[in-house]
């Protein structure tokens, strides 16, 4: 299978709806990375494992309102997907789509729940084309911060303008064959020691 792996943690006081549900996102290629049965495992579980997807099929023992979802909707790379009674899904559903979160009446029709896996995984993969670009800024402004503050030590302990700096750094990793970033480093690493 040529699809991108979506990793899940399926929530369930019901031992039932944990096997059902499971047995089906292995079958749409889903990872299954844990089961739990309370809103305090999950958390727990997401505080130290990441998943896309988490699935709360509500109430949880622990927690019989809604707060579950919202605080693992929090994180903005993971999707929460909420399986309602009806009356919890009529009376919410709005609100948890203002959160970002999806919703889904219980008991659900097969091919209803698969689409909304389909629209899961194709999300999914967005979010990780997101995540690599933020991932790639953030190194980007890592790095420029690095500069700057390479730079600003030259000026201070070379008397060099702002430009000479600069000029200084982009000049030394071209002829070094290196990063600017690692030129920063090392001029940091070295003038913070004399």
């Amino acid at each position: 299978m040529n699809e991108y792996e979506v990793t899940v943690l399926l929530a369930s006081s019901s031992e039932k709806t944990r096997e059902a549900v499971s047995r089906e996102l292995v079958q749409k290629g889903f990872s299954v990375a844990g089961e739990v049965k309370t809103a305090g495992e999950a958390r727990q579980f997401m505080e130290y494992s990441a998943a896309e997807l988490v699935i709360l099929d509500l109430p949880l023992k622990d927690s019989p309102g809604l707060e579950p979802a919202y605080d693992l909707g929090e994180n903005e790379f993971t999707q929460v997907l909420v399986l309602a009674k009806n009356d919890v899904y009529d009376d919410n559903s709005a609100a948890l789509a203002a959160k970002g979160i999806l919703s889904v009446r219980k008991p659900m029709e097969r091919r209803y729940f698969d689409g909304v896996l389909d629209i899961v995984r194709a999300n999914a993969v967005k979010l990780c084309r997101v995540r690599e670009q933020v991932d790639n800024l953030n190194f980007k402004l890592e790095e420029q911060h690095l500069c700057d503050r390479a730079k600003l030590m030259l000026m201070e302990k070379y008397s060099m303008s702002e430009q000479a700096a600069h000029r200084y750094i982009e000049k030394t990793a071209m002829d070094t064959c290196r990063r600017r970033r690692e030129v920063a480093e090392r001029i940091i690493e070295q003038l913070s020691q004399k």
